[in-house]
């Protein structure tokens, strides 16, 4: 009768710390109270220590129904934590982490036994879990039931947490798989709330970076690895991640760089706003002077809403894991596109905001076009690229870039070239900055190939200066760095000819017909005049180039129908006043353009027709 009595019955021992109170209840009486939940056809009774020992020690027989609080946890309660009301659970669970050894964590560390969704229903193991308050907490959310759930009175005190750390929990200490990763990265477009795709993001990427920071480390010496951390030293698992993180949209776009917030360029960015692309789709922000306008930039810093400092997103690292820095995307088309696009630039609505920096967006305009002249020069002649060439305005990354002429054959780069030359010499794609202390300070200048002038006629560089808009002289400062693109590649005018300075006055004349000049337009046919006389002192016109000379109104006529002016007696107003000529003008001019003196009547001739 004993006997089957003994076998109908389940023997529990348990420590005396269970006669501790938890949360106002009894634990032993709560660990009874869930046994007889969980066994229902059979009867608990509680030894003594004496009495558990007593049985412990009378054979194998006996020891099939006697448990321990080790056992009891292991067998009867973990196993069975969802047959028990969420209190009695919580209760039995966080009292075994608090007052845990090491046998009892190694127990806890096998078994699904934290909750993590707020019904305590949803249960894992605490090597499935993630600290909350950690970076890799980031990447989730609590719709995916990774996190401890509860308050700081239940699983998320702090000592506890670090419990569940021991067992396995992950924190900033642990890394993700680059599998996990992936996963990961593919739950950001499923984020229907751009801000919260962008954190998470942000987060993704930072985590992202610390990886590829340790797997370029190497292995540890000391050889001590965790599974994950194993796992981040597999090469084909590394380059599977990079080769499909770069077809998932989860990173940010650049928008509109300040500089152009007043100009109406086109900035390929504004397209994507509050949107994610695919690493594949965007270049790195080091293309953005480039391609900007045809090609999505990906975003590089983070402005921190706490520290407002700039945290950086994107390293150099993370461009070559994704392929942002991929040349092979860049096409020239994609360059000659954003020139085009520049040139046709303004500014847009009220130019004189204060939020208007015509110098900045100068500045920044004048980078895009160098850049733009840069990429075109090594296009058309690639053995420029190993030149160790460097002036402030050049960057040194399109030299690395992969420039699809390099394989070219002779007869199709050739064709390249002059291709190139055409496109330029039917626009005006010359960037020329405005002087500030002109008139048109908020203006932006683009030239025509046959404005350009590479060398100045004279030692006197202002004369040049004085010949605009007609002619601007290429920078002394750019000759050795540009000297391939305007001179072989653009084939601009390298010194003004006879019948350039007669063109521009052929062009004023055009301009003003029987109007009086203006003051500037007088001053530029002074210099005009004064260059003609210094460089080409034994040219004249032909009979059919007409040489204009302004009269004494400032309205050009054809010099050989004009007249000295009187300086040796007073002018005596009449009709035939508009034909002298202006008494500013060089008198060798007046003699190259025909200019002859007037023969008045004598006194006693004037007298008899009286």
């Amino acid at each position: 009768m004993f006997k089957s009595e003994f076998y109908q019955k389940k023997l529990i021992f348990t420590l005396n710390i269970f006669n501790k109170q938890l949360q106002q209840n009894n634990v032993k009486e709560t660990l009874v109270q869930a046994l007889t939940t969980i066994i229902k056809e059979k009867k608990i009774q509680l030894l003594s220590e004496e009495d558990y020992f007593i049985r412990k020690m009378s054979g194998l027989e006996y020891q099939k129904n006697l448990y321990d609080h080790y056992r009891i946890y292991n067998d009867l309660l973990l196993p069975n934590l969802n047959v028990l009301s969420k209190n009695i659970k919580d209760s039995l669970v966080l009292f075994a982490i608090d007052h845990s050894d090491t046998l009892m964590l190694n127990i806890l560390k096998e078994h699904c036994c934290i909750p993590c969704t707020p019904n305590g229903r949803t249960l894992r193991k605490p090597s499935k879990l993630i600290h909350p308050h950690c970076k890799l907490a980031q990447l989730y959310s609590d719709i995916d039931g990774l996190f401890p759930y509860g308050g700081q009175d239940s699983y998320l005190r702090d000592d506890r947490l670090n419990v569940l750390k021991l067992l396995g929990m992950k924190c900033d200490d642990n890394f993700v798989t680059w599998q996990e990763l992936i996963e990961r990265c593919q739950s950001i477009q499923r984020i229907r709330d751009y801000e919260l795709a962008y954190e998470r993001s942000i987060a993704l990427l930072t985590i992202l970076n610390d990886m590829l920071t340790m797997y370029n480390n190497g292995v540890p010496s000391n050889g001590s690895m965790s599974l994950c951390d194993a796992s981040l030293y597999d090469k084909e698992s590394r380059q599977r991640a990079s080769l499909q993180l770069r077809d998932i949209s989860f990173l940010p776009v650049k928008i509109r760089p300040i500089e152009l917030n007043y100009l109406n360029i086109q900035w390929m960015g504004d397209k994507y706003h509050n949107r994610l692309l695919k690493p594949k789709d965007l270049l790195s922000q080091q293309y953005e002077l480039l391609v900007g306008s045809s090609w999505p930039i990906v975003q590089h810093y983070d402005l921190s809403k706490i520290q407002k400092t700039e945290h950086i997103l994107i390293t150099k690292q993370i461009e070559q894991f994704l392929g942002l820095n991929d040349t092979t995307k860049i096409d020239l088309r994609d360059v000659l596109k954003q020139l085009d696009e520049i040139s046709k630039l303004s500014v847009t609505g009220n130019n004189t905001g204060a939020n208007y920096n015509h110098q900045t967006s100068s500045k920044y305009i004048l980078d895009m076009c160098y850049n733009l002249y840069d990429y075109i020069q090594y296009y058309c002649f690639p053995h420029l690229q190993t030149q160790q060439q460097s002036l402030s305005h050049t960057h040194h990354y399109l030299t690395e870039i992969d420039y699809r002429s390099s394989s070219m054959s002779p007869l199709q780069l050739e064709q390249a070239i002059r291709d190139i030359r055409d496109y330029f010499q039917q626009r005006r794609l010359i960037y020329f900055p405005v002087d500030l202390n002109e008139t048109s300070s908020s203006s932006y200048l683009f030239l025509s190939l046959n404005q350009l002038l590479w060398q100045s006629p004279t030692r006197n560089s202002t004369f040049i200066s004085n010949l605009k808009p007609y002619y601007y002289q290429v920078p002394i400062t750019l000759h050795k760095q540009y000297k391939h693109f305007y001179l072989d590649l653009l084939q601009i005018k390298i010194q003004l000819e006879y019948k350039d300075l007669l063109i521009i006055i052929d062009l004023i004349k055009k301009k003003y017909q029987t109007k009086p000049l203006d003051k500037d337009d007088f001053t530029l046919l002074q210099t005009v005049y004064q260059l003609i006389l210094d460089i080409f002192p034994n040219y004249s016109p032909t009979l059919t180039t007409p040489f204009y000379l302004p009269n004494v109104d400032s309205v050009l006529h054809q010099g050989n129908t004009l007249y000295f002016y009187p300086f040796e007696q007073p002018l005596v107003s009449s009709q035939q006043d508009e034909r002298y000529v202006h008494p500013s003008i060089d008198r060798l001019i007046c003699m190259k353009a025909g200019v002859t003196v007037r023969k008045l009547p004598s006194s006693t001739q004037q007298y008899s027709t009286l």
